[in-house]
């Protein structure tokens, strides 16, 4: 019974807790978030306070090939081209490199009620050897 409530505990963490942990695995992000980076997600943030410009926010995107297992995406929240912070309901995400990132540019506008919460900070990073990398500890995110 207590392997099931740690199990449980660890599952619905971000609901319970507020946080959740989540990897960057692409470039999508430079220099901001770098590939092998935890970062360390407020899950309960945007319940008390709005979305904010330049926000760097972790979300789901159903993606074409299947759309009923969502992808997981960080990005930070831009003006539509139009100028406005929210077009229809619905927020722009771009990537920091626009050149590694799929993004709003590709996929449109997001809902709020798919953003899972705010970055806040990065917790370590990894190297391609799997090894901790020490310049990267507890580093927030702008």
């Amino acid at each position: 019974s207590v392997l099931v409530g740690l199990f449980l505990g660890f599952s619905y963490k971000d609901s319970w807790l507020g946080i959740h942990i989540y990897f960057v695995p692409s470039m999508s992000m430079y220099p901001a978030l770098k590939p092998g980076q935890f970062i360390l997600v407020d899950t309960w943030l945007y319940i008390k306070e709005p979305i904010k410009l330049g926000d760097v926010v972790v979300f789901k995107q159903k993606q074409a090939l299947d759309k009923h297992q969502p992808t997981w995406l960080v990005k930070r929240i831009a003006k539509w081209p139009q100028g406005q912070l929210q077009h229809n309901g619905l927020f722009y995400v771009l990537g920091d490199n626009s050149s590694a990132s799929h993004d709003s540019r590709r996929f449109g506008g997001i809902k709020q009620e798919n953003i899972a919460g705010k970055v806040n900070l990065v917790l370590l990073g990894i190297d391609n050897k799997q090894h901790i990398k020490t310049d990267s500890w507890l580093q927030p995110v702008n």
